[in-house]
């Protein structure tokens, strides 16, 4: 359910739609399938994420559940509809219940493009509605020739002896939903018809060629293709599993073809897909199987990409920065780019160049401000501190006091890490150069220093390393303001 929450950002974009109030979350996808008949149909998939609702009292325990609503339009006018409850188990422990809820409908359809609606309610809760984006239906299937389904997600094809709401074919084929595969994800499984090849090709062998490839191209990405053999029936069922561990972050087309004996492409399909692949960056031959020819890092010269990733270095983990020193050792430019557009399309799978460009701000600020004569803004300790916690929400900053060194307190009322009213003690200890270096701070894994103040105010008397207040000594508005919320945290 994960990747329900990390999927928000693009999920329309690839005909799923996702919605999520502060109290129920729910996903869709659909597919357009035909028959031998020639009657199209809409099957729908739903998800609803059970932690999202609201469970009462009933007969043996607890049980939730759902008022779904699907209309199917044609500007205003509505071409079909389904309507019905999705419930959960009853339960004895909300702990216990399962963490989705699933349903799989069909709508029968004609030829036309239409607009998909959505409306889930919470039956215990009927305040609690979630409207899920409008998705695009395309009804296409040639009344002669040969056809093929849309590309169908799964989780995985196996043997039923039964069937079950899930089933097809004799396969119980769970789907799966957003078309998003995290680094946990190692195989991606579909399932597609073919119509009509039993026309000119009844029993005589057709080739299934099905891979993975950039968006926007031709060609499989090194060894992520499949194939089988087939011969021609009225509807030819298509079940494939590529493996996707070595595919590194980024946006991508799972392609499925037919071709006849002689590999004249009869028919094809392409679905979208993303994956997000942390593992991919400890092996630089999957790094080099991503295409960069036409994303923001191809412009740039080699300095600036060694310059962009000692920057990028600055909020990477410690497995990235590792890398990032290793590939600034070596002699490979393209490299260097690839990771950086690795890096910023794991933060990001929709937009990397905004996300890039929003901390390249961030970057630019720490240059203008903490740069001295021989660091990086980036590389100093306010830098550094700047770009991996943000502005701080007070800025407190002394310069030449009495017996002191120029210094500067900053305050976090609440960190990227959730951790409230966080303080950063920073000093300057030539009183010459820009260098400011961290003292003190009450941040988790920063460092923490019981007699920073005596530090500060050059104070090293035995009183001073026992924790004496040093502001009897030496008055300043940093101490008394580290007081003040030493305080007020309490």
């Amino acid at each position: 359910m994960q990747r329900l929450f990390y999927l928000l950002l693009f999920s329309v974009l690839s005909g799923s739609a996702f919605a999520q109030t502060p109290g129920l979350s729910a996903y869709l996808d659909k597919c357009v399938f035909n028959t031998p008949y020639d009657e199209p149909y809409l099957e729908t998939y739903l998800g609803v994420d059970t932690r999202t609702l609201t469970l009462e009292e009933v007969a043996g325990g607890l049980q939730g559940g759902v008022l779904v609503t699907i209309l199917v339009k044609d500007g205003e006018e509505i071409i079909n509809f389904d309507k019905y409850e999705l419930k959960t188990s009853v339960i004895q422990d909300s702990s216990l219940i399962a963490s989705s809820l699933m349903a799989q409908r069909r709508l029968a359809i004609d030829e036309g493009v239409y607009a998909l609606e959505t409306t889930i309610e919470d039956l215990n809760n009927p305040e609690n509605v979630a409207t899920l984006p409008i998705v695009p239906v395309i009804v296409d299937f040639a009344d002669e020739g040969i056809n093929m389904s849309d590309i169908h997600l799964i989780e995985s094809a196996t043997p039923v002896e039964e069937p079950t709401p899930f089933s097809r074919h004799g396969m119980e084929m769970m789907p799966y939903l957003l078309p998003y595969f995290p680094t946990i994800r190692e195989e991606a499984w579909f399932y597609a018809e073919v119509y009509g090849l039993d026309e000119e090709y009844l029993d005589e062998d057709i080739l299934v060629r099905y891979f993975i490839s950039a968006k926007g191209a031709k060609q499989p990405i090194g060894d992520m293709m499949g194939f089988q053999k087939q011969k021609g029936r009225d509807v030819n069922v298509i079940i494939g599993r590529l493996n996707v561990k070595n595919l590194p972050s980024g946006e991508y087309e799972l392609q499925l073809e037919i071709r006849d004996r002689q590999n004249n492409l009869l028919i094809d399909r392409r679905k979208a897909i993303y994956r997000s692949n942390r593992k991919s960056i400890e092996d630089f031959n999957n790094l080099a199987l991503l295409d960069i020819e036409e994303t923001f890092v191809a412009e740039y010269t080699d300095e600036q990409v060694s310059y962009f990733l000692d920057a990028s270095s600055v909020i990477a983990t410690p497995k990235e920065q590792q890398v990032i020193a290793t590939l600034q050792e070596q002699d490979d430019p393209m490299l260097r780019r690839q990771f950086l557009y690795n890096f910023w399309l794991d933060r990001d799978l929709v937009d990397p160049e905004e996300r890039w460009k929003k901390y390249q701000v961030l970057v630019r600020f720490t240059e203008e401000n903490y740069a001295t004569m021989n660091r990086h803004g980036f590389d100093t300790d306010r830098g550094r501190v700047y770009l991996q916690y943000g502005p701080p929400n007070e800025l407190d900053r002394s310069g030449f006091e009495a017996a002191s060194n120029p210094h500067e307190l900053w305050v976090y009322n609440q960190t990227p890490r959730g951790e409230t009213n966080v303080i950063f003690v920073f000093m300057n200890s030539d009183m010459v150069s820009n260098e400011f270096r961290l003292i003190h701070s009450t941040a988790t894994g920063e460092i923490f220093n019981d007699n920073w103040q005596s530090m500060l105010f050059n104070t090293f008397t035995p009183s001073s390393i026992d924790g004496a207040d040093t502001r009897d000594h030496f008055g300043t508005k940093v101490t008394d303001q580290y007081q003040y919320l030493q305080q007020r945290d309490r």
